[in-house]
């Protein structure tokens, strides 16, 4: 994921770690520690001082850009020898629970970010859905329907919020194909419709 003014690209992979690179020198300027399984999301916060993840683990992260200090070491995106840019300092809110050996463990699959940051969306691979302080991290409700219903009964994975509309997002999870009915009656109401008008 590219942060909002496309200065660093943040990157997440199946040993857990998170890296943070600069785009301009290529170097790699740090690896966030956190997760203990794959890391399957990464948004950025518009300020772009905020970054959000989600795990394998269960759990999400929401991280803190704390500054910079010194110069930045270690393996670039292409080999390319620039002055390396400062180091990043970065700090970490837990979101959720790690759960323990044997129990069922959901991806966080999405994670998202209103289009003023005050609120974090995380979804799941068990259908939840829950709304998180953007700042703090605080968690502040399960995302359901009136009456406590589950908005999805399977795997949420994609969630957007509007660009505009802090209050809005929508959800998106797999469905499966209906059972094509072997003997459909024509409707004799119905007439064909063009593709296309002249």
């Amino acid at each position: 994921a590219f942060d909002p003014s496309g200065a660093r690209c943040f990157t997440g992979a199946d040993d857990g770690l998170i890296k943070a690179w600069d785009c301009r020198s290529c170097y790699l300027v740090r690896t966030l520690r956190g997760h203990r399984n794959d890391v399957t999301s990464v948004a950025w916060s518009g300020s772009g001082t905020r970054l959000a993840s989600g795990s394998k683990d269960g759990t999400a992260r929401l991280w803190h850009f704390n500054g910079t200090s010194g110069g930045a070491k270690g393996p670039t995106l292409a080999g390319r020898a620039n002055a390396p840019p400062p180091r990043e300092q970065w700090r970490s809110t837990l979101l959720g629970e790690l759960k323990e050996i044997g129990q069922q463990t959901p991806v966080l699959g999405t994670v998202a970010f209103s289009c003023d940051d005050a609120l974090l969306v995380t979804a799941s691979s068990v259908a939840a859905m829950d709304v998180w302080c953007g700042r703090s991290g605080v968690h502040l409700r399960a995302l359901t329907l009136p009456h406590a219903q589950p908005a999805h009964t399977r795997e949420v994975y994609v969630f957007e919020c509007h660009p505009a509309l802090g209050h809005l997002g929508f959800s998106v999870n797999p469905h499966p194909n209906p059972e094509p009915n072997p003997n459909p009656k024509p409707n004799p109401k119905s007439k064909p419709q063009p593709l296309s008008q002249p």
